[in-house]
């Protein structure tokens, strides 16, 4: 069994102010690899790239990391309208990269912000105090009913209580 070849990323500026990605080595989730990171640099300097084209001759074993990084690079593309050449990726991975591009990526709900201890406590306090209002109305209330009850001033209709 051979060795394995780390996986290698490297942006060239082309003479037509397009990119050639080149991307090398064994592309495993297990080992570390290169990220978007690594790319978005050349996209965000001064003027845009007109196109993007890949050179994989070098590539050798590949898992989903390797499709993450190119879906990445595909959407990118699309946001600026820059020309992507999919011809130097091989046939399996550009099948790949078609059926993951042909989904639209999901919006997913960002997790709400954590409040900070003394305000979940406060929050705590004033819901607790509201329920303590309450609970002395509907106690003072009843007492004042019963109260009458027991006069004989209290006013009640018999359709009420069966």
């Amino acid at each position: 069994m051979g060795s394995a070849k780390a996986a290698s990323l490297s942006v060239e500026q082309v003479a037509d102010q397009g990119l050639t990605i080149r991307i090398a080595g064994d592309w495993s989730l297990q080992q570390p690899a290169p990220s978007f990171e690594d790319v978005a640099s050349h996209f965000d300097s001064g003027v845009p790239p007109t196109g993007v084209q890949f050179a994989m001759s070098d590539l050798g074993s590949y898992d989903s990391s390797l499709v993450s990084l190119l879906v990445a690079v595909a959407r990118r593309c699309q946001e600026a309208k820059i020309q992507l050449d999919p011809g130097g990726i091989p046939e399996g991975v550009r099948q790949l990269l078609k059926i993951a591009l042909a989904v639209p990526e999901r919006k997913t709900h960002e997790a709400p912000e954590r409040e900070l201890f003394f305000t979940r406590l406060g929050k705590a306090g004033l819901t607790v105090g509201a329920g303590m209002v309450e609970l002395f109305t509907f106690i003072g209330l009843s007492a004042v009913a019963f109260g009458r009850l027991l006069r004989g001033k209290a006013v009640f209709r018999a359709g009420d209580t069966w």
